[in-house]
């Protein structure tokens, strides 16, 4: 009894230990506005973060010590500062007291293109990659060159996930801006290793931002919408679509064609070989729709930001019961295989050192080792050779290493086998040794 509430115990700890700040990952085309909305979004928690009495925050000396961090690994000094608080948007409200709790969000900038943001971003890729640089050096074009920052970047992103863990608890929500090239950031082997490590640590969510008014031709909407569904099962993540610039265009007939495939495809116009592909294609999306949560926002105005984070908190609910358990089924059966790997490298090392010459005093041997090793003088009637045969491993080693090594048992061996093949050549030289 006493064993088994010790055990709950510590899962509960464990539990309590895990970070439950979300980390709102967001993806969308380029032009839909996903970097106006996370400078809105990140200005909307940010609203009641910080009084007028505290001190301003140096955002340029904060950037400078984070890139000293990265660079020298100094996490404690650089973690130790809060993310500065950003003004809010125009008609952003107060959040709501119960609504994820902690000061500001924090902000991490990965598009290493953006000549100018809205935001400050608590950590900007720009201040450790240089994109023209990486042009010029790797003789690259603007995506070429995309990927290549963002895989430079991957290289360091355990430590930038070091300083992520250390101020998360402390943050409402950690915000990751992607490139505008959308491929460049959900296709390339960089990306998936960022996305997976944030996954791992944090209840992350995925931000897809539709432009509300290209979503008006239901030929971009469907193909938005396969983009999206894609990247949900690739990631394995809760996803959210954030239909944004509503202050333009209402998106409620996109939520309508979510919701009633009869609709879609009523409003489809195109009657040729494109029009029955967007309709097969929304057919087969009509059962993904029911898994997804859909937000109208306005990035420019604020509108819909409150809709948009009691989103975000339902779908890290939703990671903590249906996904956590998936991510740490990953993170043992990645764990177990590179045990087996490391086993299997060390069961092949210690094949290799007994397998060479003079090496080894453990008990394999094989016909092949009794062979080599049995000499003229040694006849012990299939019994294994004697330890006498084979030296102390690491004399062994010594001797090989200042080039003193000899194998007395190995050089007569040698010698006899040169005597018998002379004397199978040449009988006349075996009659003249006796």
């Amino acid at each position: 009894m006493s064993a088994s509430l010790a055990q709950s115990g510590a899962a509960s700890a464990q539990h309590d230990a895990r970070i439950t700040t979300p980390a709102c990952l967001v993806l969308g085309m380029a032009g839909s506005g996903k970097t106006t909305l996370v400078d809105a979004l990140s200005a909307w928690l940010d609203v009641d973060s910080v009084s007028s009495d505290d001190e301003p925050v140096d955002d340029a000396q904060l950037n400078q010590q984070i890139v000293d961090a990265i660079h020298s690994m100094s996490l404690n000094q650089a973690s130790s500062v809060a993310p500065p608080a950003r003004p809010s948007a125009p008609s952003a409200q107060p959040p709501a007291h119960d609504v994820l709790p902690g000061q500001g969000a924090y902000v991490i900038n990965l598009d290493p293109a953006v000549y100018e943001l809205p935001y400050d971003p608590n950590i900007d890729i720009r201040d450790t990659i240089k994109y023209k640089q990486v042009m010029s050096q790797y003789s690259l074009g603007p995506n070429g060159a995309i990927i290549t920052s963002l895989n430079l970047y991957a290289t360091r992103f355990d430590q930038v996930l070091t300083l992520i863990e250390k101020r998360a608890p402390q943050s409402r929500a950690v915000i990751i801006d992607t490139p505008g090239q959308i491929e460049t950031f959900t296709w390339s082997a960089s990306g998936t290793i960022i996305t997976d490590a944030l996954g791992i640590t944090l209840p992350t969510v995925i931000l897809f931002v539709v432009d509300t008014v290209r979503c008006e031709n239901t030929m971009t909407f469907v193909s938005n919408m396969l983009y999206a569904c894609s990247i949900m099962y690739k990631t394995r993540l809760p996803m959210i679509i954030v239909f944004n610039k509503t202050d333009v265009k209402s998106c409620h007939f996109a939520q309508q064609w979510m919701s009633d495939f009869d609709k879609l495809e009523n409003d489809l116009k195109e009657n040729n070989f494109l029009g029955t592909l967007a309709r097969s294609m929304a057919q087969a999306l009509e059962q993904f729709y029911h898994t997804l949560r859909s937000v109208a926002v306005s990035a420019e105005t604020g509108d819909g930001m409150d809709q948009l984070v009691k989103c975000i908190q339902d779908a890290a609910e939703q990671y903590e019961n249906d996904y956590r358990p998936v991510v740490d089924a990953r993170k043992k059966a990645r764990a177990q295989g590179k045990k087996e790997h490391q086993d299997e490298q060390i069961e092949r090392i210690r094949k290799d050192m007994y397998d060479e010459p003079g090496f080894g005093t453990g008990p394999r041997f094989d016909e092949e080792d009794e062979s080599d090793h049995t000499g003229s003088d040694q006849q012990n009637d299939g019994m294994k050779p004697s330890s006498s045969v084979f030296p102390d491993k690491h004399a062994v080693r010594m001797a090989k290493m200042t080039g003193t090594y000899y194998d007395k048992q190995e050089e007569q061996r040698k010698y006899d086998q040169f005597i018998h093949n002379m004397d199978a050549s040449n009988p006349d030289s075996k009659r003249d040794r006796e």
